[in-house]
C-alpha cells in the first residue's frame, strides 16, 4: 500500500483564521472515520483473521496507514471549498467561526446543510455553538484570547438563543 500525504493544515494555519472572530462553534464527527466508504477494491487491504473467519472493513478504520488522509480528502470534498474561509479542521474536530452573529448562523447552517447531506452523523453532545472562544487546544484558546478584544462578557440574548437553537434543532433532530 502506497502512502497517502494528504494531512490535516498545521495548527499554526489553522490559528491564522481565528483573528477577529466573534463567535466560534465546535463541531464533533461520531466515529469520523468510519463515516467514510471504503472503496470495495480497497478493502482487502483491512482485512484480518478471526475464528477461522476473514472480515474486512467496509469503512475507512482508524489507525491504517492512509485513515487520516482518506478521512481528510472524503471531508474536504462533502464540504467543498465554498466553506473553507470560515472552518478549521482537526482531524473529527470541526470549528465554523464569524464576526457577526448573523454570518455565524449562515456558516453553521451551511455546513450541517453539507454534512447532513452527506450522511455524516455529529455527536451532539460535544458541540458547543455561539461560543467566544475554544477550549479543545490551548493554543486555540490562547491565541484566540490574545488576538481579539475582551469577549468574555457575550450573552447570548432571547432572540440570538432562539435562532441558533432553531437551526441546531433542525439539523440534529432535537425537540
Amino acid at each position: 500500500m502506497l502512502p497517502d500525504r494528504t494531512r490535516v493544515p498545521p495548527i499554526d494555519e489553522m490559528l491564522q483564521q481565528f483573528h477577529g472572530v466573534k463567535y466560534i462553534a465546535s463541531l464533533d464527527l461520531t466515529s469520523a472515520f468510519l463515516q467514510i466508504p471504503l472503496e470495495a477494491s480497497s478493502r482487502i487491504y483491512t482485512a484480518c483473521l478471526f475464528d477461522t473467519n476473514v472480515y474486512q472493513f467496509q469503512r475507512v478504520p482508524f489507525g491504517t496507514k492512509n485513515s487520516l488522509a482518506a478521512f481528510v480528502r472524503g471531508l474536504r470534498k462533502v464540504l467543498g471549498s465554498d466553506v473553507n474561509s470560515f472552518r478549521a479542521c482537526s482531524v473529527d474536530d470541526m470549528a465554523t467561526f464569524a464576526k457577526t452573529f448573523e454570518e455565524h448562523l449562515r456558516h453553521i447552517n451551511l455546513t450541517f446543510k453539507k454534512l447532513t447531506t452527506a450522511g455524516f452523523t455529529i455527536n451532539a453532545l460535544k458541540c458547543k455553538f455561539c461560543q467566544p472562544q475554544m477550549r479543545a487546544c490551548n493554543r486555540i484558546r490562547s491565541y484566540i484570547s490574545r488576538s481579539t478584544e475582551d469577549r468574555s462578557n457575550i450573552k447570548l440574548s432571547g432572540p440570538e438563543k432562539s435562532k441558533t437553537f432553531a437551526i441546531v434543532s433542525r439539523h440534529l433532530r432535537i425537540s
